[in-house]
């Protein structure tokens, strides 16, 4: 018997967008982004966010619109990267986030006017 996992819908977080200037073809990099990840850029790709890293990966720049696996090579996948209003309850963050990390993530997502409610 296989075990089946339901993967969340695509753009499941979004609560109102602008159309499809809200979104972005990006270059992930690094793992499987669900939809509704928050991730961060590293040298021009999407990165898994990382509060404890220095580089760059601990600040939040856009959401995975859908599934993107990039475990093997890069990936090509959709972003929410701006001007949108997302479902703080839709959004997946690092394991063991903090209140000071989530508070980081919002206020970043917000210099792209990516809103997000429920905080």
């Amino acid at each position: 018997m296989s075990l089946k996992v339901q993967v969340p819908n695509a753009g499941h977080y979004i609560k109102m967008e602008a159309g499809s200037i809200s979104r972005d073809k990006v270059t992930f990099s690094g793992g499987v982004f669900m939809p509704g990840e928050v991730y961060a850029v590293v040298a021009s790709k999407a990165v898994k966010l990382d509060f404890a890293a220095s580089s760059g990966a601990e600040l939040a720049k856009g959401i995975a619109y859908a599934y993107v696996d990039a475990s093997a090579a890069d990936a090509e996948g959709v972003a929410t990267t701006r001007l949108t209003e997302v479902n703080l309850n839709g959004l997946t963050l690092p394991d063991g986030y903090t209140a000071p990390n989530l508070a980081s993530a919002v206020a970043e997502l917000a210099k792209s006017h990516i809103v997000v409610r429920g905080v």
